[in-house]
């Protein structure tokens, strides 16, 4: 399942960006602008160190309440439910999110909303509530699709939707949405989801017995992988390989 996070390309990325921002952050006196710093920075610690992410959106949620900015808030919580989730905390990140839709409605914010949704989306299909997960990602991909036909966040939650009806054994549908996704991501080269796309691809015809394309597209999903050292995306290839042959 995919988490949304922040719309748009920024030049720098990973420790880099982090170190930046930790800069901007030691300068800043304007406490708006330091809860906006300690929110990204809790954003970007969410996939290489969620307890430090948790941290830093706990900082900019309290700074932000004293001085009662209620975007602040909405966004501290948003970013610090990703790192909830990232860890696990199914609860904790559930009530953050719900906390934050409620200030993102208010607003009329539809890509924060429909960010929210996705992930609220992810929070319940990780606990196994599918019915409820799909609820939520259809309303992802309704804004998304209105918003920004054809993006990156359209494609994930394509793939989100896909994943649901794989775990219903609704193959057919499961295909559907997967293909959707795959065509974004091929259209419009979105080389870091492709591995992922390609394989679940693969996976879904395997289910079918279809057994030339889950071939083909293990093949080009492996490739893809072998390029980028994607380990998870190369294991899943080789084992929808394994399994198509015997």
């Amino acid at each position: 399942i995919a988490i949304s996070g922040r719309a748009g390309a920024q030049r720098l990325r990973g420790q880099a960006r982090i170190d930046s921002l930790t800069m901007q952050l030691s300068k800043a006196t304007a406490d708006t602008h330091k809860i906006f710093l300690m929110s990204q920075i809790s954003f970007e610690y969410g996939n290489r160190n969620p307890e430090l992410g948790i941290k830093f959106g706990t900082e900019a949620l309290e700074l932000a309440k004293k001085i009662s900015w209620q975007r602040g808030i909405g966004n501290s919580l948003y970013y610090r439910g990703a790192n909830y989730l990232y860890t696990g905390r199914y609860p904790e990140a559930l009530e953050d999110y719900l906390g934050a839709l409620r200030y993102f409605e208010q607003w009329g914010d539809s890509n924060k909303l429909a960010g929210t949704y996705s992930n609220i989306g992810g929070v319940y299909s990780y606990q196994g509530k599918d019915d409820v997960a799909l609820e939520y990602f259809l309303k992802a991909l309704k804004i998304n699709r209105s918003m920004s036909p054809g993006s990156n966040f359209e494609a994930a939650n394509l793939g989100n939707i896909s994943i649901i009806y794989f775990n219903r054994n609704d193959y057919k549908k499961a295909l559907e949405f997967r293909l959707q996704a795959l065509n974004i991501c091929l259209k419009s080269d979105f080389m870091d989801m492709l591995p992922n796309a390609m394989v679940g691809t693969s996976a879904i015809y395997m289910e079918l017995m279809q057994y030339p394309q889950a071939i083909n597209y293990a093949r080009k999903a492996l490739e893809l992988a072998r390029q980028t050292n994607e380990v998870g995306v190369l294991g899943n290839c080789y084992l929808n390989l394994g399994v198509t042959y015997i």
